[in-house]
């Protein structure tokens, strides 16, 4: 699944499936699941707006990510200059201050008290692409109304609004015990990406955290042949670790 990465025009409204609206939770799982087996690794050229209690901005990020590995981000900001590079390891993370000169580092679960990231799922490679990390199983309830699907885990803490039409998540609800809302993640503007519609725009929010961003695709090259994640860093940059 290679190609130049570049969206298609929006798909035309698609006829809702034969069995709508008696498809069980597991089956739906099954539905969802399809053709994300063969996702090996991913580049993408996105613009980002972030807002959270450290502050807020607008940048433009290349990301190059392999499953179960790495991610790589580039981040640009005005009059294209490469402000940061950012480097995602399994149990690590590095952000390197291109102007400052400085890396700083640590354990991957202290990545968010430098990093405002809007995503907390522990599968954060599909995340990215509109996948969110979830494992439905014959335990969700499952309830239709004319168009789509709504799927409660037993718990009753996360919510899934499905379009059976092309077998997407459409929106995700993360609420406490109490039904506060703890995260939010609306997936919009379905394109097509090498072939797999995935969602152009992701808008997430987490009220607790008090942080909000959005993430426009502007391109998505999936299982590219090659994929470049070194970390070039200068000789003399300092190195500041974050405990």
């Amino acid at each position: 699944m290679t190609g130049s990465g570049c969206a298609t025009s929006k798909p035309l409204a698609r006829a809702l499936p034969d069995q709508f609206p008696n498809h069980s939770a597991t089956e739906i799982g099954e539905f969802l699941r399809q053709g994300t087996d063969t996702l090996r690794a991913y580049s993408a050229e996105s613009n980002a707006a972030i807002a959270s209690a450290m502050g807020s901005g607008h940048f433009t990020a290349r990301t190059r990510h392999r499953r179960n590995d790495t991610m790589r981000v580039d981040v640009t900001v005005q009059f294209g200059i490469e402000a940061s590079r950012i480097l995602f390891t399994p149990d690590s993370f590095y952000v390197y201050d291109r102007i400052k000169n400085t890396v700083y580092h640590g354990d991957i679960s202290n990545a968010a008290r430098l990093l405002p990231t809007p995503w907390i799922s522990p599968e954060l490679f599909l995340d990215v692409l509109g996948f969110p990390d979830t494992d439905i199983g014959p335990e969700w309830t499952v309830t239709a109304d004319s168009t789509r699907y709504y799927l409660t885990n037993e718990t009753g803490r996360i919510s899934l609004f499905v379009d059976p039409t092309r077998w997407r998540i459409e929106r995700l609800e993360m609420r406490t015990d109490d039904n506060r809302l703890v995260e939010q993640k609306s997936y919009l503007d379905f394109r097509s990406f090498d072939g797999l519609d995935l969602p152009s725009r992701i808008v997430i929010r987490r009220p607790v955290d008090k942080i909000s961003a959005t993430i426009q695709h502007r391109a998505i090259d999936l299982n590219p042949e090659s994929i470049d994640l070194t970390f070039p860093v200068k000789d003399d940059a300092t190195y500041v670790p974050i405990n």
